[in-house]
């Protein structure tokens, strides 16, 4: 049993003899507020995983601080006396579609509300708006300094818990660090993350109350359990899209039957009917909307005609396993030459990807490398590929769909995909030897019905 897979099953394990989901601490679901960064902290604890998103310098930060007080004044969502029927929160992520920068998992959402009864909030990515600037578009720098503010103010702030609440995350504590053999001071750990929910809270409440919407859409639901429960306390539905993988060691989606949690959303909008089934989500299964994604389904049908080049190979890295995979690759693409590799990075690795990554400049050194970002089509670049080396990035059920002959790496994070390997639709390997060995031969993969993983 992998590290990954022994951390949730202790987790799951300990969830349901301890009663984890029952925890409140005025009102507050605290287990489902911590669940996600709680493990994100353990597998860093036994050196498992990177950060997923590349982290800016507190000075780069600071150089932010006056366009994020400009934006409190003149984009500012709470200012105004009006209401208006949807709030869509944006991805900070675009992509450009027909000549327009968008989100392209609220893409669909927006077109069927139209503009005079929608809301758009936005945040910045790595601190930049791209989107076109529009009337009902708003930025969330002013929730994000206040909230940050009273952060600030509250940590300096003596931190008590009820004494039933204290004695239960004792409990807790013991039991994580025995099981799991890590050290996390777990008061200590929820202080934060309590403080921080209620700051957002207050502000989310207080922008609902204002503008009395019927539906909020989100992407990405963990991490906003505030935001959810202070649209539900407002009478508002709140509806999750599908942002990326879903998986059953994602501890984001995945909870035990039966469970419901009210900081959850109401429903989730999915791009296949695959993804209803792979995890128990804390929903009724009728509240799980399959949709078709309007960019992805575009972007399929133009690249299904393409032809593929036979000896070109795709990379596919991310963040969390970034430098471990291109110290893996490097050696492999070195003793390839008759290969033509394409390193893609994923887009929260750009910007300083060379001095994270060591073996990244390296590999510009090779022929048959080239390494590229956001400046080349994803999709283009499957439809070309042959083959397509990853762990558990979106994009390999991507490459699926248009052909691609998938190795998954066994790198942390790789039992995301593990539903997709026990299929035989791709080929789980350990090592750069059998990494070798598997574009070298002529291994026959599983194909899927179009349409499978996505609509």
């Amino acid at each position: 049993m992998t590290e990954i897979k022994k951390i949730c099953k202790s987790l799951f394990e300990m969830e349901s003899s301890l009663s984890l989901f029952d925890l409140r601490i005025h009102g507050i679901e605290i287990w489902k507020v911590i669940r996600h960064p709680l493990f994100l902290e353990i597998i860093k604890q036994k050196d498992l995983n990177n950060s997923p998103h590349f982290i800016q310098s507190k000075r780069k930060k600071m150089y932010t601080i006056p366009n994020k007080i400009y934006n409190s004044f003149f984009r500012n969502p709470l200012i105004g006396n009006y209401s208006i029927s949807n709030i869509v929160f944006e991805s900070p992520r675009k992509k450009l579609f027909n000549g327009e920068f968008i989100d392209i998992y609220t893409y669909d959402v927006l077109n069927k509300l139209q503009s005079s009864n929608v809301e758009i909030i936005d945040s910045a990515f790595k601190d930049k708006y791209i989107s076109k600037d529009k009337k009902n578009r708003k930025y969330l720098d002013y929730i994000y300094l206040n909230s940050l503010i009273s952060q600030k103010i509250s940590n300096k702030k003596n931190f008590v818990l009820p004494a039933d609440i204290e004695k239960k995350i004792a409990l807790i504590e013991f039991e994580l660090n025995v099981s799991l053999k890590v050290e996390i001071d777990l008061k200590k750990f929820l202080k934060p993350h309590l403080i921080k929910y209620m700051a957002n809270y207050k502000l989310y409440y207080k922008l609902f109350e204002r503008r009395k919407p019927k539906k909020i859409y989100i992407v990405c639901s963990y991490g906003k359990e505030a935001l959810i429960q202070a649209a539900k306390d407002n009478m508002c539905e709140v509806i999750e899209v599908q942002h990326g993988v879903i998986s059953p060691y994602h501890l984001g989606y995945n909870f035990p039957r039966n469970v419901r949690i009210n900081s959850f959303p109401d429903k989730v909008i999915l791009w296949g009917d695959y993804w209803k089934d792979v995890v128990n989500f804390p929903i009724d299964g009728n509240h799980l909307i399959v949709q078709r994604n309007t960019y992805l389904y575009g972007q399929f049908n133009e690249c299904r005609t393409i032809k593929k080049n036979e000896n070109q190979v795709i990379v596919l890295s991310q963040g969390t396993i970034g430098e471990k995979l291109s110290e893996l690759m490097y050696e492999v693409i070195k003793n390839l030459p008759s290969f033509q590799f394409i390193y893609k990075l994923h887009p929260s690795e750009f910007g300083d990807e060379l001095t994270v990554y060591p073996f990244l400049e390296k590999m510009k050194t090779l022929e048959n490398c080239r390494l590229v970002g956001d400046s080349q089509s994803l999709h283009n670049l499957l439809a070309k590929s042959k083959y397509q080396i990853g762990v558990n990035s979106t994009a390999i059920y991507e490459g699926i769909e248009l052909g691609c002959k998938t190795v998954i790496v066994d790198l942390p994070g790789h039992e995301h995909l593990e539903e997709v390997y026990n299929k035989k639709l791709a080929k789980l390997v350990k090592n750069k030897e059998e990494i070798t060995i598997e574009l070298r031969k002529e291994s026959n993969y599983k194909s899927v019905n179009k349409g499978y993983f996505f609509k």
